[in-house]
């Protein structure tokens, strides 16, 4: 659920735009957006376990049962970046919902904004200090 649900601010379109990338996620995995039965906690959680994988570069673990997906990474990666990027707790820094389909279709370049690279490379000094 985007965060403005719960920091009682503003709803606005970037609320649906959060919610596309979690299903694109949950399309990309197959699997819910919460299992609370997960072996391992980490895992629980889409958004953030496949914000994990893509920090350690191990996004064959999102695909790793679809033999598709696993010969297509290229396309894969293009994808959670996608939805990583529309996923963002800060909405605005958000995609359009225009500017992620037209990602998607290839229509323009999936290069996020300056603020999501930003953002990445804060989640790995993170990682790589802890």
């Amino acid at each position: 659920m985007a965060s403005e649900w719960f920091r009682k601010a503003a709803i606005a379109a970037k609320v649906d735009v959060y919610s596309f990338g979690v299903i694109l996620l949950e399309i990309i995995c197959c699997r819910k957006n919460v299992e609370l039965k997960k072996k391992d906690e980490e895992s629980a959680i889409l958004v953030y376990w496949v914000n994990d994988c893509f920090i350690e570069h191990r996004l064959d673990r999102l695909v790793e049962n679809d033999e598709a997906a696993t010969n297509d990474m290229i396309r894969v990666e293009k994808m959670v970046m996608v939805a990583l990027w529309c996923t963002q707790e800060d909405p605005s820094v958000r995609p359009t919902m225009k500017k992620a389909v037209q990602m998607l279709e290839g229509a323009v370049e999936s290069r996020p904004g300056d603020q999501f690279v930003n953002t990445i490379v804060v989640f790995l000094s993170i990682a790589t200090n802890s």
